[in-house]
């Protein structure tokens, strides 16, 4: 099978790295990702900015970089690279949960995995809870520790076995739908793949003034607690895999 890789913390994330050691070795893999990070710029586009296209090496790979948006490397990932044969698009691994739906609404990761479902392409869009160890090693030094990054990659290679064999499924199906995972910071013992629901989340203030400018700050959302949303599940040490229907959006008639 022929896989896009895209994510939206750029070419320096170390989870790109993570996510090629836990991919199935027997499919062809296209990197196409953003050259700088590109968080909280959900699906959109470059409309008037030429892109530069850069290649760097990853690995055992080389990977092709955009100076534009994760949506705009899916679609010149599927287009321009691979002149539309693609079986599937696989974004992450995103450095922090994308839970809840202003999360999701606001994610790259998940973006990038939208815009294959417009193609007609299936997505699987993959995100990381930090436990807060982690969390302040990545603000403080924009960098994790060799120890650090061997447990986040024992754990994943204890579920993502599982996750890709049922995500097969949706790709020989050739659904364009996009699951969008994400694992806890830390597992539990007895860990399970939960199907969840969005959770209904709202932030508020995002900004604040600095001299002459705003500066993002980041924003703590409101958490809705029924057992059966994404953000629960993680909180209590589960894989979170909720089901994005580009179908679905949109499709309630109401009484104006």
């Amino acid at each position: 099978m022929k896989i896009l890789i895209i994510n939206d913390d750029s070419i320096d994330s170390p989870f790109l790295e993570l996510l090629m050691k836990i991919l199935p070795r027997e499919h062809e893999y296209t990197i196409v990702v953003p050259a700088e990070e590109q968080s909280w710029k959900g699906k959109s586009m470059t409309r008037f900015q030429k892109l530069k296209v850069g290649n760097e090496p990853l690995g055992d790979y080389e990977a092709i970089t955009v100076a534009g948006t994760p949506a705009d490397c899916a679609n010149i990932g599927i287009y321009n690279v691979l002149g539309g044969q693609v079986d599937a698009v696989v974004s992450g691994i995103n450095i922090g949960h994308n839970t809840g739906l202003a999360y999701i609404f606001s994610s790259g990761t998940v973006g990038a995995a939208l815009e294959g479902n417009i193609a007609g392409v299936p997505g699987l869009a993959l995100s990381q809870l930090l436990p807060p160890n982690l969390f302040n090693e990545w603000i403080e030094t924009r960098k994790f520790s060799s120890e650090s990054l061997e447990f986040i990659q024992a754990q994943l290679e204890e579920v993502f076995p599982e996750i890709w064999k049922r995500f097969e499924k949706i790709i020989q199906a050739k659904k364009a739908i996009t699951w969008n995972v994400n694992f806890p910071g830390v597992l539990a013992d007895k860990w399970e793949l939960r199907s969840t629901r969005c959770a209904k989340n709202f932030y508020k203030q995002c900004f604040e003034i600095e001299g002459d400018y705003y500066k993002h700050i980041g924003a703590d959302a409101s958490v809705q607690e029924e057992d059966d949303v994404d953000k629960r599940a993680i909180t209590e040490g589960h894989v979170s895999i909720t089901q994005l229907d580009m179908n679905d959006f949109g499709q309630q008639h109401h009484d104006l």
